[in-house]
């Protein structure tokens, strides 16, 4: 086999895993011929060459959603600090580890007067987005929107001090959480970071 086929064999093989990772074909035979069609060629890996290149990507995928999970819950540790007089709790996919591309920073904080949340935030050099009040099951709670500073987004909800105690459900998962306070984050970063 001619380096230029073996060359091709290998193109072919990695836009057919591409493919199949996002789901943009369902089976092998018909990613590699889409992926030989896209290339331009009439050259086709073998099933193995595909499935190896599918391993690589994923694994490559899964170490750089790791990698941006961990800097994720750092920026939301920094955030959790900046309010930490208001007893942030990490929620949602950061605390969860569930990421994917696109996902944002949940922190759940407390207090009767939300306006003293953003003025926190907005003196410690965060710019808000965007600030809604909604009515979720006959009680006020306040969204603010920003972003972090490695450009997360960043939702944190101001509920009544009266809530604190309570756990929040998620539909998702139809479970209730309390999700991680200040000091459970950072021992779970010191845990991972031992791990590594």
């Amino acid at each position: 086999m001619s380096g230029k086929v073996r060359e091709f064999r290998r193109r072919v093989a990695e836009e057919a895993a591409f493919l199949l990772y996002n789901r943009l074909a369902t089976e092998i035979i018909h990613a590699k011929r889409k992926a030989a069609e896209q290339l331009g060629v009439r050259v086709y890996p073998s099933n193995k060459e595909v499935a190896e290149a599918l391993q690589k990507l994923v694994f490559l995928n899964e170490l750089k959603l790791s990698n941006v999970l961990t800097l994720m819950r750092r920026e939301a540790l920094e955030i959790m600090k900046i309010l930490c007089d208001f007893s942030p709790r990490l929620v949602g996919s950061v605390w969860r580890g569930t990421i994917k591309p696109g996902s944002d920073i949940d922190i759940h904080v407390f207090s009767d007067e939300p306006d003293k949340v953003v003025k926190v935030l907005l003196d410690s050099g965060f710019s808000a987005k965007r600030v809604e009040t909604k009515l979720v099951n006959d009680v006020e709670v306040v969204h603010i929107y920003f972003y972090s500073k490695s450009g997360f987004p960043v939702e944190v909800v101001v509920k009544p001090l009266t809530l604190k105690d309570v756990p929040s459900k998620c539909v998702l998962f139809n479970e209730f959480f309390l999700g991680l306070e200040i000091d459970e984050l950072e021992r779970l970063l010191k845990n991972l970071e031992a791990k590594t």
